[in-house]
């Protein structure tokens, strides 16, 4: 079996969040602000995580970076938790 046999095609990691596609569409209403329709799909980006794929994937992090990366927040908020527990 050569390499290019087993070479799978280029996805680009910004395409989809997860399973779903990341297309974003808002359809305003008659007689809607602009201003209105933007903010619903601002929130609707934001929720969907777009961005933040964007941003963790311009640029490559080690696998033990990410590790350690995702174990302090673990503990951050573990700890938040408990100190809002105390009281």
């Amino acid at each position: 079996m050569s390499y290019d046999n087993r070479r799978r095609p280029y996805r680009n990691p910004a395409s989809s969040v997860g399973n779903k596609e990341s297309h974003v569409t808002v359809v305003p209403r008659e007689n809607q602000h602009i201003e209105k329709a933007i903010r619903k799909f601002l929130r609707k980006v934001k929720k969907s995580g777009i961005i933040n794929k964007v941003r963790n994937n311009s640029y490559y992090e080690k696998p033990s970076t990410k590790r350690r990366r995702k174990k302090k927040k673990r503990e951050k908020v573990l700890k938040k938790l408990a100190e809002s527990s105390e009281r």
